[in-house]
């Protein structure tokens, strides 16, 4: 459990906590599963790609239609090669191939 005031658990935001605690768990076999609000998986993304972590996170987006055809959900890719949809392609994704 972690709360911003500490009134349980730790004293912090979620991706605080799991950096004071990774020391004990990088020798182990990891991947990050994230969904929560962009900031936070803008957070985990980052701790991630710096300790050459596995991490899958789950978008979320408006989303008109649902089926691509209105393009109203892209998130961009890393490779610079366009965009990928939400609805379409995701909404999970490696967080090696999107930017947040």
């Amino acid at each position: 459990i972690s709360t911003d005031d500490g009134s349980r658990g730790f004293k912090g935001n979620v991706v605080e906590h799991f950096a004071s605690e990774y020391s004990e768990l990088k020798n182990r076999d990891l991947k990050i599963f994230a969904c929560g609000p962009t900031p936070m998986l803008k957070s985990i993304r980052r701790f991630a790609l710096e300790n050459d972590l596995l991490c899958d996170l789950s978008l979320e987006s408006h989303m008109a239609c649902g089926f691509g055809l209105c393009q109203g959900c892209p998130v961009e890719k890393t490779d610079g090669s366009g965009y990928l949809l939400v609805c379409k392609n995701g909404p999970v994704f490696d967080a090696g191939e999107i930017k947040l």
